[in-house]
Parts: structure tokens; sequence; C-alpha cells
């Protein structure tokens, strides 16, 4: 559990589906927005001069202050293209958070298998040491029955070349190992010395319930969430067509105005003697004016032609629609065959454990037996050899179809939709140790996210045609 917790919160793919979240679900409130009264208002204070001149003999100068508020409110009735941007908007909310549930579950199915891979390189590092003791042993004891005259050098040579090639598979498999653990630090951010093998190298054998495949497809069929993710696109597909097409439809907006201007008006006024004479001023006057303007009213808006745009745009929608449609068959498709792919992998798996289980032990006896029939001549260090190799093979195919059968479980509920902590805590209670820690503040918020945002596909959406 520790590792998966530390993968929550390290690895880039799920942080950037969370993120990718986040960012969709404000498309709401901004498409929503211009569904919303709109309220704009201005203000306005200004310097004026103005002069007028009449005839040659009066000149009059307007000097004077002008402020203006204006007020403008606005709300739609109806305006089809921004409804379906609103239901497009919600529809890829609705897959954002698909997602980043899939890529959840899809974390944990990783770090499961990145974990069982480091100790799949461990037993086989384990495996190939002690093969290779083994025919160390086996050459040293080649070499002393050849000094004694009981076996030829031939049998030396046989040895000497087993023993090489196990040397040769340590290194192979403390490469793996290295492989393997980079892999892991990859989601987690973090290296591990040591982690917690199986208690008793051995898994209890559970069959899957129900047991049977056609109704693990159903389930997976119902709420898988890369499904949903998909349903959700082939619907945002949709809108996308109606918006295109609300080119050819009337948009309806009720809307008011209301004005206000005050000016204070200073009036200077003269005259002018035709033959050039000194001017003669009159008195200022000042004169404070004020005008309100007030309208309200109800607004169509219809496209007549705009060079087939509309057109060219709907058909355009339409294509990507049948995209969206044919991507959506192809994920249901993969989802069951994997589903039932896995499914009979599991149930193939218990029965190859059990067979394994019993492989192992006889190979055992084999061995011994062989070594015995060895000593006093009747086997060839060739018997010997092979019997070894035989039983340290079979020894890591039965670890490896354990962590195999352990990461097919977890695939099916990951197909299924219904994949949880829960299932990792029950692996976790198969390990030698087992240790909890708790979440950081940030990998909790993300949890309750995942929680609080509950994914209802549109009964139409789960129409299997």
């Amino acid at each position: 559990m520790e590792v998966y917790y530390e993968a929550l919160e390290s690895d880039p793919a799920f942080k950037s589906a969370y993120s990718v979240f986040m960012a969709e679900s404000q498309t709401i409130p901004i498409a929503a927005a211009a569904l919303l009264p709109q309220l704009t208002a201005n203000g306005i204070v200004g310097r004026v001069y103005t002069e007028v001149m009449a005839g040659s003999s009066l000149d009059v100068n307007r000097t004077y202050t002008q402020n203006q508020l204006t007020a403008q409110a606005s709300q739609t009735l109806f305006n089809l293209k921004l409804w379906s941007v609103l239901e497009q908007a919600r529809a890829n909310v609705r897959a954002a958070l698909a997602n980043l549930n899939d890529s959840t579950q899809n974390l944990m199915l990783r770090t499961a298998k990145s974990y069982f891979d480091i100790l799949l390189a461990q037993d086989n590092l384990t495996s190939a040491n002690a093969l290779r003791k083994a025919n160390k042993r086996q050459l040293q004891q080649a070499q002393e029955r050849f000094n004694v005259g009981l076996d030829p050098i031939t049998t030396i040579y046989q040895a000497k070349a087993a023993y090489d090639q196990s040397c040769a598979m340590v290194i192979t498999a403390q490469n793996n190992i290295i492989t393997a653990q980079q892999n892991l630090t990859k989601l987690t951010n973090h290296s591990y010395d040591v982690i917690a093998p199986l208690k008793n190298k051995r898994i209890p054998l559970i069959y899957p319930e129900p047991m049977q495949a056609e109704t693990w497809v159903t389930t997976s069929l119902k709420q898988n969430y890369k499904l949903t993710a998909a349903k959700y696109y082939l619907e945002a597909s949709r809108q996308n067509i109606k918006m295109q097409f609300s080119g050819h439809i009337p948009s309806f907006t009720l809307f008011g105005n209301f004005t206000e201007i005050h000016n204070k008006v200073t009036v200077y006024s003269s005259t002018i003697d035709p033959n050039g004479g000194v001017n003669q001023f009159f008195n200022n006057i000042f004169v404070p004016q004020m005008q309100r303007n007030a309208i309200g009213g109800f607004n169509m808006s219809l496209p007549i032609f705009q060079g087939g745009l509309v057109v060219a745009k709907t058909r355009e929608a339409e294509y990507q629609f049948q995209n969206y449609s044919n991507q959506l068959e192809g994920v249901k498709r993969e989802l069951v065959a994997n589903t039932q792919i896995t499914y009979h992998n599991i149930a193939s798996g218990i029965e190859k454990v059990k067979a394994d289980r019993q492989s192992l032990e006889s190979q055992r006896v084999s061995l011994e037996s062989i070594q015995s029939q060895y000593q006093v001549g009747t086997k060839t260090i060739t018997d010997v050899l092979f019997s070894q190799q035989q039983y340290f093979q079979t020894q890591l195919q039965y670890t490896s179809d354990q962590y195999s059968l352990i990461i097919q479980i977890l695939q099916l509920k990951y197909l299924a939709g219904n994949l949880d902590v829960r299932d990792l805590e029950e692996v976790n209670a198969w390990l030698a140790t087992t240790r909890i820690h708790g979440l950081s503040p940030q990998s909790q918020k993300i949890l309750n996210t995942l929680l609080h945002h509950p994914i209802k596909t549109p009964s139409v959406l789960n129409d299997p045609a």
C-alpha cells in the first residue's frame, strides 16, 4: 500500500488526468455564463468645447463639462448554439471525470504489475544463484570423479558448460532486477532496496465471483470507465452537430438600455463691428442641461446566408460524430474481448498454479533420485544437470504463474470498473510485511474529487446499438 500511495502522489500520467479534469470542469461555468443575465455599466466624464459662427457678426463659444452614465442589460431567451455549447461542456467534463477514474484504477494495476515484476526478477535471481551453486557443486564432483577414474573428461566439460551458462543467467537476472526497479521508480519517484515478498511463497486460489464470463462482460459494458468516457465523447460530438446547425436557427434576447447625461454649459457671446471696430462682449450665460434615455425590447437574430458556412460545418460535425461512434464501437469490442480473455486466463491460471505445485514436488523428488543414481553410476552427469535445470525452471514458473494470476485478478476488476483500494489491501495482506501509510493532503483531495463526482451515464448512451 505504501508503494501505491507514493505512486498516487507522483505518477505523471495520473496527475495529468487530474489536471485535465480540473481544467475541463471550468468549461461548464464558462459556457453557462453566456446564458445568464449580462449587465454592463459605462461612465464618461469629459470636457467639450464648441464654437458657433453666425455670419460675420455673431460668435458663440460653448465650453462645458459632460457626465454620462450608461447601463445595459440583456438576457438570452433562446439560443440553440449557447445551449449546445453548455451541453457539450457537460459531456466533456463527464468524459474527463471518467478518464480520471480510469487513470486511478489503471495506476493501481500498473503499480501492482511493477511491484510483482520486481518480485519475479528477484525470484529469478534467487533461482539463478541456486542453479549456479548446484552446477558449481556438480562441477567439483565431476572433477573428483574424473581424478579417481570414475568419469571421462567429457563429464567435466559438460559440467563446466552448465556452470558457465548459469553464471550468465545470474548476470541477466541481476540486470532484470535493475530494470524492474526503475519501472516502479518511474511511477513513485522513489527507490526501493527491499520489498515484501509473498507469505510462504504462495497465494490463496480464489475463483472470480460470479463464475460466468458473460456476467463480467455485462458488468464491464456498464461500468468500465474508458467505455464511459468514449460514450460521453460521442455525446459531446452530438452536441457539436446541434451547435453547428444552430446557424440556421433564430436566437431571441431580451434587452434594456438606460442613459443619463449631465451637461454644465457656459455660453460666451460677442458682436463684431463690420468696420473692424472693437468687440463688445455680452454677459456670460450658465445653462445646466440633463438628458435621460431608456429603451427596452426584444431582439431576434436570424442568419440568412453565410456563403454555405453553416452547411459545411454541420457536415464536418456529422463526420466527426461518425468517427467518435466508430471509436466507441472499437473500445466496446476490445473491452468485451479483453474481459473474456482475462476471465478465462484466471480460470486456467488457477489450475496452472495447482499443476505447478504438483510438478515442483515431482521435480524435487526426481532430482534427488537422479543424484542418488549418479552416485552409484546408473545416471550420467547429463541427467543430473538436466534435472537440476528442470527443477529450478519449474520453481521459477510456479512463482511467475502466481504473480500473473494476481495481476489477472486485478485486471478483471479493472475491466469491470470496480477495482478499488480494498482490492489492493487484500493483495497487500498476502505479503510478508504489510504497512499502510496515509495519503498526503493533496492526494486525499484528489480521492475526494473522485468520491464526490459520481458519473451517471444517460440511458441513451447505454444503448448497445
